[in-house]
């Protein structure tokens, strides 16, 4: 599949393409903003099984990066997304990634660095993602030739989303890790 195709199948889920279509605005307050996960190879896995594009589709998941790492401009960021984008009536999450080791490491019983860019919070998914891919086990469930189908995706899963770069454009905000941050 081509970077062309993913984003006209991407787009095809109406709500994929208006919050992309507002991710400038979005950026004025949400740093390095990106639309990523779910929604985007759930929206393509929908085409390929011939669902409807919304189908299944829990939220939609912004991931942002600001050096400032407060729960109050978390919060504030939150606010401002809920506001925007309050009129397409879905579950839309922001995360800034720079502050995620100081709430996931808790709740994980994890000691992860902290993330350095919204591309690292990418490839965390990515890395999830390959370990444990529900689209996969729930076509195991089903029939055969959509386990074969599910398999295709889950092994197209981490280049589709680090395609997910082309579609907002982004990133390397470093100036608050003391690690080398790897492209």
């Amino acid at each position: 599949m081509t970077e062309q195709e993913f984003l006209a199948l991407v787009r095809q889920n109406p709500i994929n393409a208006a919050i992309l279509d507002r991710l400038p605005q979005l950026e004025a307050f949400a740093p390095g903003v990106m639309l990523v996960a779910g929604s985007l190879f759930g929206t393509v896995w929908n085409a390929q099984a011939g669902n409807a594009p919304t189908d299944h589709i829990k939220d939609y998941d912004l991931f942002s990066w600001d050096a400032d790492l407060s729960s109050e401009a978390e919060d504030a960021v939150i606010r401002q997304t809920a506001e925007l984008f309050a009129d397409l009536n879905a579950p839309i999450e922001i995360r800034n990634q720079a502050r995620v080791h100081l709430w996931f490491n808790p709740k994980h019983g994890l000691n992860r660095p902290p993330l350095c860019s919204v591309r690292e919070g990418i490839e965390h998914l990515t890395e999830k993602a390959q370990r444990f891919c529900p689209t996969c086990k729930a076509a195991k469930q089903s029939r055969a030739s959509e386990f074969r189908r599910a398999g295709r995706t889950c092994k197209a899963a981490k280049q589709r989303m680090e395609q997910v770069a082309v579609l907002s454009r982004r990133t390397r905000n470093s100036e608050n890790c003391s690690r080398p941050v790897s492209d």
